[in-house]
Order: C-alpha cells, then sequence, then structure tokens
C-alpha cells in the first residue's frame, strides 16, 4: 500500500484520544449495602460485565473510525490483486510535454539528449488504449500542441515524432504545464495524467503559483455553477540527459553601435564564458568578415570565468557586412557560433553653414592632419544656394547672424527630404532655432553671460555617445560650460543630454524623412572647456552620425526578438527572415517607440520578427539592403547546463501527486503500477462515517444499561 499524502499519517496519534476520554470520563458510583439486596449481588456483576463490555467496544469504535479518518487524508492506495476488489475508472486523459529547448541538443553518445525524450514520449505513448484521450505538447519558451485526438491512434503520432528536433529557444517550464494542466482540466475524463520528459535546467525553472492563480480565476464561473471543480491530475517527472560538463559559450559580439565609413577601423569584440567550474578551457577563436577569416587565435579559459577577445578590422567596402565569431563545437554546439553585421558608408558631404568664428568647428569636421571621412563645403548665409543644399548629405549651422526667412525655408525642405542637420544653439539664432524645432523652444540668454554649467550626471548615456569609454563619459561630465541659455518648451522624450539646471544640452527630432540634432555648443573658447579639449572633435563626429539620414544598426538580436524598424521614406520593401521566409510587416503608429533613430516625431514604424532560427535577418528596398542583422539564440540562458533534481521540478510546480521515473527505468512497469492501485479515500471515509454511527448506537444502549443499574442499585 502506498500513500499519496503520507503527511497525514502524523493524524494517527489522534487515535489516543479516544483513550484518554475513555479513562478520564469513567464514573464511579458510591457503593451501598443494604442488606436486603445482598441476594441480587450476582445480578449486578454479569450487568456490569456487559456495560464494561459495551465500553471496551465503544472505545474500539472511536479508536478505528480516528484511524480510518486519518488513514483516508493520507490517500492510501492498495495495489496488486486486492485492488481488483474496487471498482476501476476507466480511459485517461493523457498530455504529454516534451521539451525542447536548445539544451536538449546535447550529443549523449550517437543521439541527442531530445532523441532520448522523444523515444522516452514513444514508450508511453506504446502503452496507451484507444479509449484514452491524448494529447502531446513541445514546449521551450514557448508552448506548441502539436497532437490531439478524443479517440487515440499510435500511428501518426510515430511519424510526427521523428520530424521534430530542438529550438533555439530556453525553457519555460511553468508555462508548458500550465498549458497543459488547462488542457487536461477540460477533458470530462475522470483519470487525468501528466508526463513531462525534459532535462530540467534550472533557468527553465520558474514559479508556477501565479500562472495557476490565473487559471482558477478563469475557472471561477464554472465553480459557481457546478460547485468547486475537482482538480485530480497525477503527474510523472521523466529526466533526461542532464550529465554536466565543459562547455563553453560565445555570449556576445561588440560591434560599433553607429555607422563606421569606409578606410576607417572598427573595433569587434568577442566575449566567451567557460561554464565547467573545474576544467580550463582551449581552443581555436574565429572571426570572419564576408566570409573572409581575419582572425584565428588560441583561447585559453579558467573553470568558471570568461574572457574577452577584441581586434581592430579596417574596413575596405561600404555596404552592410556579415560577420561570424565562431569556435571549435564542444557538447552543446549551439551557443558556438553567433553571426553579427557592421555598417559601412562612404564618406559624408558636409555643409558647414557659418558667417561666425567657426574655426575650430571647422577643425573638429575636417582636421588638416586627417580628412578621410567627410568632404566638407564652407558657405556663409548670404551665399547659400539651393543646389549646395542639394549636393550635402548633412548640414551644419555654426554661429553667425540670424538669417533670412528664404534661408530658413530651405533648411526646412532640406531636412524634410531627408537630409541631416546638426543645428548649434548658439546666440543670434534664436529665431532659426525655434523655426526648425518642431518643439518651438523658448530661448533666453539674458544674464546668463556669467553663468557656468555642467552636464547632469543624473542621465543615461545616449546612444550616439556609445564609442565614449567610463573615461571619457567622466571628462566630459567634469566639462564646465559658460554663457549657457536657458532653453524650455523641449518634449522631455526628445532629450538625449541635460544641463546640470535642467535646460537641454543635446535634443533630437524628426521632421518629413530626415532627422535634426539641436546641441547647446558655443564652438568658440569663450563657450567654456569644451573647444579646447580633446572631446570637441569626437563629440560633433558622434551628432553628426546620430543625425545621419541613414543612420543605419549594427550588431545582432536574439531569436524571438521583435523590434521596431523606422520605415520613414521607405514605401516599397521585402523582409527576408534567416530562415529564408519573407514577412509582412504590419505598419505601426507614428512616433512608435522603440523605432531605430529619431524622436518619432512624424516617423512610421513597422514591427519586425526576428524570427526562429539564427542567421541573417534582411529588408531591402529597391535600391540594395536597408538593413541587415545577425540573429542569434540567447546563448548564455541555457550554456551553463545547469540541471534541477527532478523533485526541485516537481516542487516548483507545487505538484502533489507525482511520480519520478529515473532515465534508465521502465516507463512501461511505472505506468503500470501506477494505473492498477485504486486510491480508497472514499470507502475509508463511508467507514469510518458508518463507525460513528455504530457508536452513537452503543453509547445509547450503555447509557441505558448503566442507567438501569444506578436504579438497581438504589
Amino acid at each position: 500500500m502506498d500513500f499519496l499524502n503520507p503527511f497525514f499519517l502524523i493524524m494517527l496519534g489522534a487515535v489516543g484520544v479516544p483513550i484518554l476520554i475513555h479513562f478520564f470520563s469513567r464514573k464511579k458510583i458510591p457503593e451501598i449495602v443494604f442488606s436486603s439486596l445482598i441476594f441480587l449481588r450476582g445480578s449486578q456483576r454479569r450487568s456490569m460485565r456487559r456495560i464494561d463490555f459495551r465500553r471496551l467496544l465503544l472505545l474500539l469504535v472511536r479508536m478505528a473510525g480516528v484511524a480510518l479518518i486519518a488513514l483516508a487524508f493520507a490517500r492510501p492506495v492498495i495495489k496488486g490483486g486486492l485492488a481488483a476488489v474496487f471498482p476501476g475508472k476507466g480511459s485517461a486523459a493523457i498530455a504529454i510535454l516534451l521539451d525542447r529547448s536548445y539544451s536538449m541538443s546535447v550529443e549523449e553518445g550517437e543521439e541527442t539528449v531530445f532523441e532520448k525524450g522523444a523515444d522516452r514520449a514513444l514508450e508511453i505513448i506504446r502503452e496507451l488504449n484507444e479509449e484514452d484521450e491524448a494529447a502531446i505538447f513541445l514546449f521551450d519558451t514557448k508552448v506548441e500542441k502539436i497532437f490531439e485526438a478524443e479517440r487515440f491512434r499510435a500511428a501518426p503520432v510515430f511519424d510526427l515524432l521523428k520530424l521534430q528536433a530542438p529550438s533555439f529557444f530556453g525553457t519555460d517550464l511553468a508555462a508548458a504545464f500550465a498549458a497543459a494542466r488547462e488542457h487536461l482540466l477540460s477533458s470530462r475524463k475522470e483519470i487525468r495524467e501528466l508526463y513531462i520528459i525534459s532535462d530540467f535546467q534550472k533557468s527553465g525553472l520558474g514559479d508556477a503559483r501565479s500562472l495557476l492563480n490565473d487559471q482558477k480565476n478563469d475557472e471561477g464561473a464554472d465553480k459557481g455553477v457546478s460547485g468547486k471543480k475537482k482538480e485530480r491530475i497525477r503527474s510523472f517527472l521523466i529526466p533526461v540527459g542532464g550529465e554536466t560538463g565543459q562547455n563553453v559559450s560565445i555570449d556576445r559580439v561588440i560591434t560599433p553601435g553607429a555607422v563606421v565609413h569606409r578606410g576607417e577601423s572598427a573595433a569587434i569584440s568577442v566575449v566567451m564564458k567557460n561554464h565547467s567550474p573545474v576544467l580550463e578551457a582551449q581552443f581555436p577563436l574565429r572571426i570572419s568578415l564576408d566570409a573572409k577569416r581575419i582572425l584565428e587565435r588560441e583561447i585559453r579559459i579558467a573553470p568558471g570565468s570568461s574572457r574577452t577577445e577584441s581586434v581592430e578590422v579596417p574596413i575596405e567596402r561600404s555596404g552592410w557586412i556579415e560577420g561570424e565569431a565562431s569556435k571549435r563545437p564542444d557538447r552543446l554546439s549551439v551557443d558556438d557560433r553567433r553571426v553579427f553585421t557592421i555598417h559601412s558608408r562612404e564618406k559624408d558631404k558636409v555643409l558647414l553653414i557659418s558667417d561666425g568664428e567657426s574655426f575650430y568647428l571647422e577643425q573638429a569636421l575636417s582636421p588638416r592632419e586627417e580628412d578621410e571621412e567627410i568632404i566638407l563645403l564652407r558657405r556663409k548665409w548670404d551665399d547659400l544656394v539651393t543646389a549646395d543644399l542639394d549636393w550635402a548629405d548633412l548640414a551644419v549651422v555654426g554661429p553667425g547672424q540670424e538669417p533670412a526667412e528664404r534661408d530658413i525655408s530651405i533648411i526646412k525642405e532640406f531636412v524634410s527630404k531627408g537630409g541631416g542637420l546638426l543645428a548649434l544653439v548658439t546666440k543670434g539664432h534664436e529665431r532659426l532655432i525655434k523655426a526648425l524645432s518642431l518643439n518651438g523652444p523658448s530661448i533666453d540668454y539674458s544674464g546668463r553671460e556669467e553663468t557656468v554649467e555642467a552636464i547632469s550626471r543624473d542621465v543615461e548615456k545616449p546612444l550616439f555617445l556609445s564609442p565614449f569609454d567610463r573615461e571619457d563619459m567622466k571628462s566630459l561630465l567634469d566639462l564646465r560650460f559658460r554663457g549657457t541659455p536657458m532653453i524650455s518648451g523641449v518634449d522631455r522624450g526628445d532629450i538625449d543630454l541635460w544641463f546640470s539646471n535642467g535646460s537641454p544640452f543635446v535634443w533630437s527630432e524628426r521632421t518629413g524623412k530626415g532627422r535634426m540634432i539641436f546641441a547647446a555648443v558655443d564652438p568658440r573658447p569663450e563657450g567654456g572647456d569644451l573647444v579646447l579639449s580633446p572631446l570637441f572633435l569626437p563629440l560633433i563626429r558622434q551628432l553628426l552620425l546620430a543625425m545621419d539620414p541613414e543612420p543605419g544598426r549594427s550588431g545582432s538580436v536574439e531569436i524571438g526578438e521583435k523590434f521596431i524598424w523606422d520605415r520613414e521614406g521607405q514605401d516599397s520593401f521585402t523582409v527576408t527572415l534567416p530562415d529564408g521566409s519573407e514577412y509582412l510587416p504590419a505598419e505601426e503608429t507614428e512616433g512608435a517607440p522603440g523605432s531605430s533613430g529619431g524622436s518619432g516625431h512624424g516617423s512610421r514604424g513597422s514591427l519586425i520578427p526576428a524570427g526562429d532560427f539564427p542567421g541573417f535577418l534582411r529588408i531591402e528596398g529597391p535600391k540594395g539592403a536597408l538593413l541587415v542583422l545577425g540573429v542569434n539564440p540567447l546563448s548564455f540562458r541555457e550554456s551553463d547546463l545547469a540541471v534541477a533534481a527532478p523533485g526541485e521540478a516537481a516542487d516548483s510546480l507545487r505538484l502533489e501527486d507525482v511520480m519520478i521515473i529515473p532515465e534508465k527505468a521502465d516507463i512501461s512497469a511505472h505506468m503500470k503500477r501506477a494505473r492498477e492501485g485504486r486510491e480508497i479515500s472514499v470507502p475509508l471515509i463511508l467507514a469510518a462515517i458508518f463507525l460513528f454511527v455504530v457508536e452513537l448506537f452503543i453509547a445509547q444502549r450503555k447509557d441505558m444499561a448503566e442507567g438501569g443499574t444506578a436504579k438497581d442499585v438504589e
């Protein structure tokens, strides 16, 4: 006999309560001797013997009743031939959960852990009957029902399971259990069985409490009509694989966060981790660009440690450059390769419009020693013509006199057609900035000549400053700016950096097909420390890249991720997912959050899924590639191969009626043992009720007998 809730066997201690009651409740009747009743003493002894027998019988009945209740709470199950005495329960509702997360692709011997799991699923299927109701689920971070039938047929399931393979996603065991539980509770079968086949990675264990609470709330309406819904699911946990061992993962490839120009060098860093706690890892690391190997280096990583390997690569062409970082395959090959992209462009044609002191600004845009990235054209406001803006990719407005209305109009038209504008907020340009900015800000210089401000430290580093390391950022935040204006009316979502007084330092906006960056930077020495610091040139360059009309997005995304691509100015394009299929994106609302680049003013975004397979995602327009991204698994989630004990998984799912089947154990024997058993809680409760009824009858007879004896004694 087995017990499903053996904890309640402690209640058997309550059997001693009737014994205590029996001894403490006995009445001692005083004996008074009458000479005339001396001949009745023999009759009195016979009556007392009958009363004592009833008392003993009453005690035994009470003890048996309490014992039966305790055993009923412990939910005993009888097996073997005795189980046939109790009626069977017929067919069952079966749900099989088969883990297909990428940790199941670990090779053990000549097959993968997933193939072992599929074989275990087939063992279960062979034991099912035609009357059984069966469903098979595959799960990773998502749950997919691949088979369901009210009357089971094994043949189609065999062929179906042979076609399955591990995915590139992690594990969410709680979500999978919740889906299977909901399916089983919808069945009318009295017997419900759940089989979970997994390597039980610790990263995939979740707390099922919240999911179960949500489902119970959804079932509230049914409970109100028919009473509390009876939930009895027998669960079988079947571990497969799960052996720890040496595994090294490539967790990330770090590429430049912005567009680079042809002829420049791009820094590529590969982050790797050795997940073995005891073994040192040694392997060759390879990095390729456009299928050309640029690095092959022997790597050593101590147990449990990480390592970052970096290389500077000259960019020899423009466009989207596809790259790959890879290492020698080990036990888990999914995390041994990551793909990425770098976006390269030709030189930018920059028009500098300024008729004031712009010497330092010119030097930042086009240094005398190096003029590789930018072709610079200088114009004053009086000399500006439309042809200049037709030639330029980007325009920079420096210090000088207030432009005429005509000049403001052609600058607006230049941006709306797709140009990029960097406008330095300097004295005399208040009307220009207010006219160009969609925010229509108020700019006040009155009484600000002697003020000194610093950039606020209480902000996150914006994307355009991604090349600035920690020391660069510290130096930038330590700079002092003199005579800064008070600017108000700028939407907080457009601001990238603030001064410590709350006034915007840099903000960006979208208008039409182009983009504008506004920066409260005075490119003269009297404007503060910035101009004469080594940070002036890189800051101006990064601002140019940030307002580039084609900013691009180098690097990679994770499998299953969705992002919003700014499709402004692109009415015709195709999206090709890594598996080669095409995807038709839905247009998002204007200014959709998360779109690449821009504040969202007047922009349109399309929701793009990265897909379910590693490789390259391509967005192409009539003139070529608009965006190419590497798509990779979320490798660090399960790469440590940290396995949980099946009991730990059962606890995380709050399972009650659970049986753990060891990896090499016979599933058929365990299923038969579980199915042949009969739970006899209900018969025990009925027997206890019967005994308490008998106890009432015996107690009544005893009281009547004791009353009669007392009268006889009197």
